[in-house]
């Protein structure tokens, strides 16, 4: 099931004046290394993405069910 989870890395966004920032969550596809949007089902490559057990990904889904 870990082959079809995206691979989760923190990456330092590039800024304007070079100025120290946060970093981002940027989410991968485990096959062909591109970056996903949050919630993503298939990558571009056809590979499928699963999202339970992300953090981010059950979080939201918690958010949604309150609000039903």
């Amino acid at each position: 099931m870990d082959e079809f989870r995206p691979i989760v890395t923190m990456e330092k966004p590039i800024t304007l004046f070079g100025c120290a920032g946060d970093f981002d969550k940027v989410y991968s596809c485990p096959q062909c290394k591109r970056r996903l949007q949050l919630g993503q089902m298939t990558c571009r490559c056809g590979h499928p993405i699963v999202w339970d057990g992300v953090a981010a990904w059950d979080r939201l889904q918690r958010a949604r069910s309150r609000k039903q």
